[in-house]
C-alpha cells in the first residue's frame, strides 16, 4: 500500500477524525479550566472583600464583571509586611501578595520590597489565589510619568522657551 492509497483509505479517515475530535475537546477542555480559575477568583475576591479591604461587596463600577487576576498595574498607596495595596486606573485597590520567590526590578536593577514607597506605580505579574490577592511573580516599578504641558493640536511643548 503507497502513501496515496493509505491517505484515501478509511482507516485513515476514521484515525484523522477521532483526532479532530480530540483536538477539540481538549481545547474545550482547557477553555472551561481557565474559565473556571477566573470565575473562581472572582467569586473569592467577593468573599474575601470585606477582610481585604474593610469595605462590603464590590465597587459599584465593577459592573458584575469577572476579575483578571495575573497582572496589575498601579499606583502603591500602602505597603505592610508582606502584601502591598495598590490602587489600578480604575481606582479600585487590590493585596498584593509578595510572599516567596518574588523578582522587583528598577529599570535593570533588582531591588528589594524595602525599596518600594506609597506612590511607586508598579506593574505586577503574578497569579491569583483563595483570598482574593494576587501572587505576585514579577514586580516592576515604573518611572514617573513626565509632567509637561502639550498642546494636543499643535503637539508642542507649552512650557520649552
Amino acid at each position: 500500500m503507497d502513501f496515496k492509497d493509505f491517505f484515501e483509505s478509511k482507516i485513515f479517515i476514521v484515525f484523522f477524525i477521532i483526532g479532530e475530535t480530540i483536538l477539540l475537546l481538549l481545547t474545550f477542555g482547557i477553555g472551561m479550566m481557565v474559565g473556571s480559575k477566573k470565575a473562581d477568583f472572582s467569586c473569592n475576591m467577593d468573599k474575601n472583600y470585606e477582610r481585604n479591604f474593610g469595605g462590603s461587596g464590590f465597587p459599584e463600577d465593577l459592573n458584575g464583571a469577572p476579575q483578571g487576576g495575573h497582572g496589575i498595574f498601579g499606583q502603591i498607596i500602602k505597603i505592610e509586611n508582606d502584601a502591598i495595596v495598590i490602587k489600578d486606573s480604575d481606582s479600585i485597590e487590590k493585596i498584593i501578595s509578595t510572599k516567596g520567590d518574588v523578582s522587583i526590578k528598577k529599570f535593570r536593577d533588582t531591588i528589594k520590597l524595602s525599596d518600594l514607597k506609597v506612590d511607586d506605580r508598579i506593574v505586577v505579574i503574578g497569579s491569583p489565589n483563595d483570598s482574593g490577592e494576587i501572587e505576585a511573580k514579577l514586580i516592576r516599578v515604573m518611572p514617573v510619568p513626565p509632567t509637561k504641558n502639550i498642546d494636543p493640536v499643535n503637539n508642542v511643548n507649552n512650557n520649552a522657551n
